[in-house]
């Protein structure tokens, strides 16, 4: 990994929008290309980059819905990872349908129109037919569009996620929402702290520049850090 490359990178999500800055920051980690990313692969690599950064585990704090208690939740990352679906067709009523899952670039172009969920739907219809005529997206009837709406949820599972869990105190159970993209990008900033913490504890101790501290291996920073102040 270039630590320096995915430091900035992550600088640069600050002054993005939301839509946009996982993107940014998986190409910041190597990831060519990432707004032609479909969303379920984004979250994927989101993941992916969180156990390199991280570790295998998803840690944060959730409140009881019941009672207000403050739960402590621990997720592994290999729980969330699972076989999605592949087939993105829908029968139904003399309806066929062919869907795709729609890439980052596209949730950032839906976002600047003006109805953004019609916009990103009709980027995810491939092919509309009804009774073997083609019918443009905007004539999907509701009822058709509810079922390729969960057959695009089922392509891409982690990118509408919950995670279910049970109050210790009154035992109320319920769904915790997890946006991977937000979980994600909140402990890619921890972890650009501590290296920009190290950078400066270093520079100031050795007089060294940010580049050289940044591109040691995570050994020999270790072994510096451990080492500052002895005679």
């Amino acid at each position: 990994m270039d630590v320096a490359a995915l430091v900035s990178a992550w600088e640069a999500t600050l002054a993005q929008p939301v839509c946009r800055r996982a993107a940014t920051l998986l190409e910041g980690a190597g990831t060519r290309h990432a707004g032609t990313l479909d969303v379920g692969t984004r979250d994927a690599t989101m993941l992916a980059l969180h156990r390199e950064l991280t570790g295998e585990i998803l840690d944060g704090e959730a409140t009881c819905a019941h009672c207000g208690e403050r739960m402590d939740v621990a997720i592994p990352v290999a729980q969330l990872v699972n076989d999605t679906m592949k087939d993105g067709t829908v029968d139904r009523d003399g309806w066929h349908i062919e869907l795709r899952v729609p890439t980052i670039d596209d949730v950032v172009w839906a976002l600047g129109q003006p109805i953004s969920d019609d916009a990103l739907f009709g980027r995810c219809v491939v092919l509309a037919h009804l009774d073997d005529a083609p019918v443009p997206a905007t004539d999907i009837p509701a009822a058709v569009r509810t079922l390729c709406e969960a057959r695009l949820d089922a392509m891409a599972p982690l990118a509408n996620l919950s995670v279910g869990l049970t109050c210790p105190v009154c035992a109320h159970d319920d769904d915790l929402p997890l946006d991977i993209c937000a979980f994600v990008l909140g402990r890619a900033g921890d972890w650009a702290h501590r290296q920009l913490l190290d950078v400066a504890a270093l520079c100031r101790a050795y007089g060294w520049n940010e580049a050289s501290v940044l591109a040691m291996s995570s050994w020999r920073r270790a072994f510096y850090l451990a080492r500052m102040g002895e005679p």
